[in-house]
């Protein structure tokens, strides 16, 4: 392709997948190491982000190759969200995350389930 010649189009970044994933347990989030945040949200959330990064390359090794290529994945937005089950308030993740259309495809390709539950 074009990009063997060095080739990259500004807009890449803006052209590339998005998904949405709802209803991520936010035990997640329980092992954060805060240490630096010291300019309050903004530094937590990118923290976060970082975190969730590194638990989604930890249970898929074939996303984390990808992106170690240089195959973008990142979390654009990350929100805290209470959810009711069976009667018990329940604070889940949503999840905004920008994919190269290799990753988006690959994810596709396996139900998002299974590359996403921690708890197994």
């Amino acid at each position: 392709g074009l990009d063997s010649h060095g080739f990259q189009s500004k807009n890449a970044n803006k052209m590339l997948p998005k998904i949405t994933i709802q209803g991520v347990s936010a035990d997640l989030l329980d092992d954060v190491d805060y240490k630096g945040a010291d300019n309050g949200q903004d530094d937590k959330r990118v923290l976060e982000k970082k975190h969730v990064v590194m638990k989604i390359f930890e249970k898929n090794p074939q996303i984390k190759e990808l992106n170690d290529k240089g195959h973008t994945f990142d979390i654009v937005y990350l929100k805290r969200d209470k959810k009711l089950r069976n009667g018990t308030a329940n604070e889940e993740l949503i999840l905004g995350i920008k994919i190269s259309p290799l990753i988006h495809q690959m994810i596709l390709w396996k139900s998002t389930r299974v590359y996403l539950s921690w708890k197994s």
